[in-house]
Protein backbone atom coordinates (compact mmCIF):
# COMPACT_ATOMS: atom_id res chain seq x y z
CA UNK A 1 0.00 0.00 0.00
CA UNK A 2 3.06 2.17 0.88
CA UNK A 3 4.23 1.44 -2.50
CA UNK A 4 1.29 2.29 -4.41
CA UNK A 5 0.57 6.05 -2.25
CA UNK A 6 4.21 6.93 -3.27
CA UNK A 7 3.52 5.41 -6.64
CA UNK A 8 0.77 7.63 -7.39
CA UNK A 9 2.08 10.80 -5.36
CA UNK A 10 4.97 10.27 -8.05
CA UNK A 11 3.10 10.45 -10.69
CA UNK A 12 1.13 13.25 -9.42
CA UNK A 13 4.15 15.27 -9.20
CA UNK A 14 5.42 14.92 -12.78
CA UNK A 15 1.64 15.36 -14.32
CA UNK A 16 1.98 18.74 -12.08
CA UNK A 17 5.45 19.32 -12.84
CA UNK A 18 4.88 21.84 -15.37
CA UNK A 19 1.46 23.60 -13.98
CA UNK A 20 2.89 23.57 -10.38
CA UNK A 21 6.64 23.39 -10.13
CA UNK A 22 6.46 24.30 -6.48
CA UNK A 23 5.47 20.71 -6.01
CA UNK A 24 8.44 19.39 -7.36
CA UNK A 25 10.77 21.33 -6.04
CA UNK A 26 9.14 20.66 -2.46
CA UNK A 27 9.55 17.16 -3.14
CA UNK A 28 13.33 17.31 -4.21
CA UNK A 29 14.24 19.91 -0.77
CA UNK A 30 12.27 17.18 1.55
CA UNK A 31 14.24 14.08 0.15
CA UNK A 32 17.63 15.34 0.20
CA UNK A 33 19.70 13.43 2.86
CA UNK A 34 20.51 15.28 6.04
CA UNK A 35 24.39 15.14 8.07
CA UNK A 36 24.18 14.64 11.59
CA UNK A 37 28.12 14.70 11.89
CA UNK A 38 29.40 15.94 15.39
CA UNK A 39 30.75 19.60 15.38
CA UNK A 40 34.06 18.44 16.70
CA UNK A 41 35.64 15.38 15.69
CA UNK A 42 38.71 13.54 16.21
CA UNK A 43 40.88 11.06 14.20
CA UNK A 44 43.90 9.50 16.11
CA UNK A 45 45.43 12.40 18.09
CA UNK A 46 43.83 15.01 16.08
CA UNK A 47 40.71 16.86 17.93
CA UNK A 48 39.48 19.82 15.02
CA UNK A 49 35.60 21.90 14.74
CA UNK A 50 36.83 23.36 11.64
CA UNK A 51 35.18 23.11 9.16
CA UNK A 52 38.43 22.72 6.71
CA UNK A 53 40.08 20.59 9.22
CA UNK A 54 37.03 18.12 9.85
CA UNK A 55 37.17 17.27 6.06
CA UNK A 56 40.83 16.67 6.07
CA UNK A 57 40.62 14.25 9.11
CA UNK A 58 37.39 12.58 7.39
CA UNK A 59 39.54 12.37 3.65
CA UNK A 60 42.45 11.04 5.80
CA UNK A 61 40.64 8.39 7.00
CA UNK A 62 38.13 7.76 3.98
CA UNK A 63 41.64 6.98 1.94
CA UNK A 64 43.31 4.56 4.19
CA UNK A 65 40.01 2.27 4.07
CA UNK A 66 39.39 2.90 0.17
CA UNK A 67 39.42 -0.08 -1.53
CA UNK A 68 37.47 -0.42 -5.63
CA UNK A 69 36.61 -4.04 -4.83
CA UNK A 70 33.68 -2.87 -2.08
CA UNK A 71 32.59 0.38 -4.36
CA UNK A 72 31.97 -2.13 -6.68
CA UNK A 73 29.40 -3.44 -5.10
CA UNK A 74 27.36 -0.61 -4.09
CA UNK A 75 23.72 0.10 -5.22
CA UNK A 76 22.73 3.67 -6.46
CA UNK A 77 19.28 3.22 -7.16
CA UNK A 78 17.74 4.71 -4.32
CA UNK A 79 20.76 7.18 -3.36
CA UNK A 80 21.13 11.27 -4.05
CA UNK A 81 23.91 12.56 -5.67
CA UNK A 82 25.05 15.86 -5.68
CA UNK A 83 22.54 16.97 -7.91
CA UNK A 84 19.85 16.43 -5.53
CA UNK A 85 18.05 13.73 -7.09
CA UNK A 86 17.73 9.86 -6.41
CA UNK A 87 17.82 7.07 -9.14
CA UNK A 88 14.56 6.29 -8.35
CA UNK A 89 12.78 9.44 -8.79
CA UNK A 90 14.45 9.40 -12.26
CA UNK A 91 13.72 6.23 -12.96
CA UNK A 92 9.75 7.07 -11.83
CA UNK A 93 10.20 10.10 -14.64
CA UNK A 94 11.75 8.20 -17.50
CA UNK A 95 8.72 8.66 -19.83
CA UNK A 96 9.19 12.40 -19.42
CA UNK A 97 12.99 12.92 -19.36
CA UNK A 98 14.15 10.56 -21.17
CA UNK A 99 13.85 12.50 -24.61
CA UNK A 100 15.37 15.59 -23.62
CA UNK A 101 18.01 14.31 -21.73
CA UNK A 102 19.26 12.03 -24.55
CA UNK A 103 19.24 15.35 -27.16
CA UNK A 104 21.37 16.72 -23.95
CA UNK A 105 23.67 13.68 -24.24
CA UNK A 106 23.52 13.23 -28.12
CA UNK A 107 24.73 16.52 -28.36
CA UNK A 108 27.76 16.35 -25.41
CA UNK A 109 28.98 13.28 -27.71
CA UNK A 110 28.93 14.88 -31.23
CA UNK A 111 30.97 17.96 -29.76
CA UNK A 112 33.20 15.74 -27.66
CA UNK A 113 31.97 17.68 -24.39
CA UNK A 114 31.84 16.00 -21.13
CA UNK A 115 29.78 18.54 -18.89
CA UNK A 116 31.50 19.48 -15.55
CA UNK A 117 28.41 19.02 -13.54
CA UNK A 118 28.56 14.99 -14.39
CA UNK A 119 31.99 14.83 -13.19
CA UNK A 120 31.17 15.86 -9.76
CA UNK A 121 30.74 13.52 -6.98
CA UNK A 122 29.79 13.52 -2.94
CA UNK A 123 31.44 11.86 -0.22
CA UNK A 124 28.85 10.83 2.65
CA UNK A 125 30.46 9.90 5.80
CA UNK A 126 28.26 6.78 6.94
CA UNK A 127 28.26 6.64 10.81
CA UNK A 128 29.03 3.04 11.10
CA UNK A 129 29.27 2.56 15.61
CA UNK A 130 31.10 3.62 18.42
CA UNK A 131 31.84 7.18 19.79
CA UNK A 132 30.02 9.83 16.79
CA UNK A 133 32.97 12.19 17.39
CA UNK A 134 35.64 9.41 16.10
CA UNK A 135 36.22 10.21 12.31
CA UNK A 136 37.13 6.46 12.00
CA UNK A 137 34.14 5.13 12.80
CA UNK A 138 32.81 6.57 9.71
CA UNK A 139 33.25 5.12 6.35
CA UNK A 140 33.17 6.63 2.86
CA UNK A 141 30.58 6.74 0.50
CA UNK A 142 30.50 8.43 -2.80
CA UNK A 143 27.35 9.41 -4.92
CA UNK A 144 27.45 10.37 -8.28
CA UNK A 145 24.99 12.41 -10.17
CA UNK A 146 22.36 9.98 -11.90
Amino acid sequence: MSKNCYKKFIERTESQLCANPKVFWKFIKKNKSSNDIPKTVHFNDITSSNDKEVSDLFAKQFSSVYTEHSLSKLSGDKTIGPDGLSGEFLYMLKSILSYPLSLLFRKSLDEGIYPEILKLSTVKSIYKSGDKSNVANYCPISLLPC
